[in-house]
């Protein structure tokens, strides 16, 4: 009779970096529950391939995107907060960043606020909360909501830490 043995698994996607993780203690920690849960699969001898689908996880922290805060709407007083939230209007919003937007829980991002001319916010800056919207100008283009970032004008800078 003739078997074939299966010399090839692919394992997919699904790992969600997050801003805090390294490469190393993300792969590790995946790799470890991994053998915990199938142990035959790294297998000493078994020649078996296995084939992931990480991309984003790979290229997480390769990049920052950049926009200049293009509006700023006036401030609301929320019963929960104890300061104004102010509306950022930013170029990236949910056309960019598809799955923060979305999924805000899952995957996560880090801002950062600079001057116009890119200059870094003086780090006794006043702090505002905000929420970071996009060009999209609906309720789920939002990138992030009730953050805190040093003060921002029209035209001061807004930075994602973990493209």
């Amino acid at each position: 009779t003739n078997s074939q043995r299966i010399t090839y698994i692919d394992i997919g996607g699904g790992l969600v970096p997050q801003p805090e993780e390294t490469p190393e203690t993300m792969f590790g920690d995946y790799a470890t529950a991994l053998n915990q849960l199938v142990p035959k699969i790294f297998a000493e001898g078994s020649n078996r391939k296995i084939l992931t689908e990480f991309g984003r996880a790979f290229v997480r922290k390769a990049g920052y995107a950049v926009s200049p805060v293009e509006y700023l709407l006036p401030p609301v007083e929320m019963a929960d907060l104890d300061k104004p939230l102010h509306t950022l209007i930013t170029h990236f919003g949910a056309h960019c960043f598809l799955r923060e937007c979305y999924l805000p829980n899952v995957f996560k991002c880090t801002l950062t606020s600079f001057n116009k001319d890119g200059s870094a916010k003086d780090d006794k800056a006043e702090m505002m909360t905000c929420q970071v919207g996009g060009s999209l100008c609906f309720a789920g283009d939002f990138l992030k909501k009730r953050v805190e970032l040093a003060s921002l004008v029209e035209g001061d800078l807004v930075v994602v830490n973990d493209c």
